[in-house]
């Protein structure tokens, strides 16, 4: 969706800015009843085009009102079956309608959290930005994306690697796990996900620890979406505005070998997949029943390595793009 006369009538200036001819502009864009006037700069138009793209589309298809007098903003959900009135922060647009498409009641916690409530009674806090949080609680818990485990945990301990913002350890627990143990390396994301476990009442299930896993222990500094989103990336580096984040790293191996029971393991962990499981002797794989598992590179190496420790592999999803492979791999035990 581009920018055009039907979104701003000074539309040109985000051009203006796109081209490097401006550091920064303004435009106003044709809202009703009254206008919005938006400040756009180059960090933006180069790093946070999928907010751009989804105000853009909102203005042209009329789905956000605007009343000057009380700065209050009407947004409508894509369908336009639900509406919701927040306080005017155009940097919440896209977080807001992506909302409403899964969830009809949210609200204000925090300057920078909402709180969600979901149609099976769960309760999540996620931050406002960036959008990444409602679109893995829609991916993971309205569109159960794991739900081929879900055949494999009743009764259960799962191992969470990369718990996020808690959304797979609760859902496992919903779904009949005995017990979780959670491992995220972000100390903001742990946070998140320890106060939405105890927002679900779940403390005494699922106990999440502040580390990451590869193929041996470590503290690193990795860079941090800190404007678009909050993956941690131990693949690459995206982009110059991204922070330092210092995250303590375990040997994926002995996390294994210390646990006392594992039957299932779900691993979301940007690009460490690869180190972490090629790194593990198979009889120390062959504890895990069935495996789900984001890969975020070309999964073959891993596929490979899976079938050494008995395991059948299959890939659940598949997405390519220019710059991106990501893939979901379920592997489970041959004798299961």
């Amino acid at each position: 969706m581009s920018c055009s006369l039907s979104v701003s009538r000074n539309f040109f200036n985000y051009y203006f800015v796109k081209w490097g001819l401006k550091e920064k502009s303004r435009l106003t864009l044709n809202t009703h009843p009254d206008p919005i006037l938006f400040n756009i700069n180059v960090d933006q138009v180069k790093y946070n085009k999928g907010l751009l793209k989804s105000i853009f589309r909102l203005v042209k298809e009329k789905k956000i009102k605007y009343y000057a007098d009380t700065n209050k903003i009407l947004v409508y959900s894509q369908d336009r079956k639900h509406s919701k009135e927040i306080d005017l922060d155009i940097d919440t647009l896209e977080t807001v309608e992506k909302i409403l498409s899964c969830s009809k009641k949210f609200e204000d916690i925090e300057h920078n959290l909402f709180m969600v409530e979901l149609d099976n009674n769960l309760k999540f806090l996620i931050r406002k930005v960036p959008v990444a949080d409602i679109v893995t609680l829609k991916e993971t818990i309205v569109n159960e994306e794991y739900a081929f485990l879900y055949p494999y945990i009743e009764g259960e301990t799962v191992l969470d690697i990369g718990a996020y913002i808690g959304d797979t350890s609760i859902m496992f627990c919903l779904k009949g796990a005995k017990n979780v143990v959670a491992y995220e390396p972000d100390p903001l994301l742990f946070n998140l996900c320890t106060r939405n476990i105890n927002l679900n009442n779940m403390a005494s299930k699922i106990e999440v620890r502040n580390y990451g896993v590869s193929d041996k222990e470590s503290l690193i500094n990795k860079k941090g979406y800190s404007f678009v989103k909050p993956e941690l990336l131990f693949d690459k580096e995206r982009h110059s505005v991204a922070k330092e984040i210092e995250m303590k790293i375990l040997s994926f191996s002995k996390v294994i070998e210390q646990m006392k029971e594992i039957d299932v393991l779900k691993m979301d962990c940007e690009g460490a997949e690869f180190p972490a499981i090629i790194s593990t002797p198979p009889y120390i794989l062959k504890r895990i029943k069935a495996i789900g598992m984001e890969c975020h590179a070309n999964p073959e190496p891993l596929i490979d390595y899976l079938k050494k420790a008995d395991f059948k592999v299959e890939i659940k999803k598949e997405m390519k793009t220019q710059d991106r492979y990501l893939t979901i791999l379920f592997a489970v035990q041959e004798d299961n």
